[in-house]
């Protein structure tokens, strides 16, 4: 079972990216805009690795985006892969991550076409986030962006919502103790 999978089943404690094939249509949102092409497709689900490819049918500044909404707040780590054939460079293929409307790059434009590194994102229940490619020239070589999902920690509750849940189940024992 995966990592994705396991968090899911358990009270929905992680995010859904990498899931069950059955799943992903439930989960996953993927988008290309302005005609693009891209496309993306999970490479190891027991690794949680997915790859994004992006467009090169001439659409210029065509994004490809994978999204989906976190169920729960806490910590997403990750590592990423990205190669571009672009003959331009990786300045024509940027890569990143997506949060709630805004793009972060992760790849370097000045780069080789061959980066790599290591990325968290912190969430909040109901953030909407994922990974893209921008394609700005949609030309000459497209690019990809292979991630893996390494681990979910989810957030610890306020002092005061711990203490606001402990009172709750202490009401309850009571309200039971009195019935007995």
């Amino acid at each position: 079972m995966s990592l994705i999978t396991r968090f899911l089943a358990v009270a929905a404690t992680a995010l859904a990216l990498v899931a069950a094939p059955a799943a992903q249509a439930q989960t996953l949102n993927f988008s290309t805009s302005n005609g693009g092409d891209g496309s993306w497709a999970i490479i190891n689900p027991y690794t949680n690795t997915f790859q994004i490819t992006g467009t090169n049918n001439g659409a210029y500044n065509s994004v490809s985006l994978l999204t989906t909404t976190a169920p729960l707040a806490g910590v997403l780590n990750f590592s990423w892969d990205y190669l571009t054939h672009d003959v331009d460079g990786a300045a024509y293929d940027r890569a990143g991550y997506y949060l709630n409307g805004d793009y972060y790059q992760l790849s370097n434009n000045g780069g080789t076409v061959s980066q790599s590194g290591l990325g968290s994102l912190s969430l909040l229940a109901g953030d909407v986030f994922g990974f893209y490619i921008n394609a700005t020239d949609g030309i000459a070589g497209a690019a990809t962006l292979t991630v893996s999902l390494t681990g979910f920690t989810q957030a610890v509750p306020e002092p005061e919502t711990a203490a606001l849940m402990m009172a709750g189940l202490l009401a309850l024992g009571i309200a039971r103790r009195r019935r007995a």
